[in-house]
């Protein structure tokens, strides 16, 4: 039986019962007339009301006897104990752990943005058509040099291929191709154009005579310092489509290659 219940019991038991006696006392005082005697009635209801606190706390006592043994019984339970003992403060890590945990998220942080990287350059061109006629692949270029500065002047470029690259461009889409040639024609971005300011940047356009005699246009990411017109240049960067080209000896025009390259 609860505690709180049990002390409840035995008083109000106890006080019923000299509440018993006296209720027996006023009767015979009052006589034949006790059922009308003010003393009487008062210890009645007294006694009554002791009388169902005493049962109440009886059966409240019982109903919470349960409970408490079983609440006791599973507070002293091996689970309950393991669940105190894995709140326990763990001890401190060794300047060597957290040295090696630092370096360890690290390196996972490289490897997610070099992963990152490697998605953001190889998917997300446009092939739908050869020529980038709504400038999808051109923005995608401008935006993975402004995004990876670093990693045309540092990659493994490969050779151009003008007649394959002419025939099936969304091949070398996403690949840092090696472009060398006869430079001409540059023409530098205004500052207010509309090119200037997505750049973000210095920039300027021209045109290139390879070796074979391919003719290429090309956007350049970069100040072109240094770079003057009729002069052999190599430069890194992506092929973005096919562009058509005035016939330099007359005879209409001809496919070209287009490119973003970064200075």
């Amino acid at each position: 039986m609860n505690g709180f219940m049990y002390l409840v019991f035995v008083v109000t038991l106890i006080a019923f019962i000299v509440f018993w006696r006296k209720k027996s006392a006023a009767r015979k005082l009052a006589g034949d007339n006790y059922k009308e005697d003010p003393t009487y009635i008062d210890i009645s209801k007294k006694k009554r009301l002791i009388g169902i606190v005493c049962v109440v706390a009886l059966i409240l006592g019982f109903a919470t006897s349960g409970g408490d043994n079983n609440k006791s019984s599973s507070n002293n339970s091996p689970k309950q104990v393991t669940q105190k003992e894995s709140t326990q403060k763990a001890p401190e890590k060794t300047p060597e752990e957290i040295a090696a945990e630092k370096a360890a998220k690290e390196q996972e942080d490289a490897r997610k943005a070099e992963e990152k990287k490697a998605n953001d350059i190889s998917e997300g061109w446009d092939k739908s058509n050869q020529k980038d006629e709504d400038g999808k692949n051109m923005k995608k270029a401008i935006d993975l040099i402004k995004a990876y500065p670093d990693y045309i002047p540092s990659a493994q470029a490969e050779a151009l291929n003008t007649n394959s690259a002419i025939k099936k461009p969304w091949d070398f889409y996403g690949k840092v191709l090696s472009v060398s040639g006869m430079i001409y024609d540059i023409q530098h971005f205004p500052p207010d154009s509309n090119i200037a300011k997505y750049l973000k940047q210095d920039g300027f356009e021209a045109m290139l005579r390879t070796a074979d005699g391919k003719y290429i246009s090309i956007l350049v990411v970069g100040s072109g310092d240094g770079i003057e017109n009729n002069t052999q240049v190599t430069l890194k960067g992506y092929l973005i489509g096919l562009t058509t080209l005035e016939n330099k000896r007359g005879g209409g025009h001809s496919d070209g290659l287009k490119f973003v390259l970064q200075q």
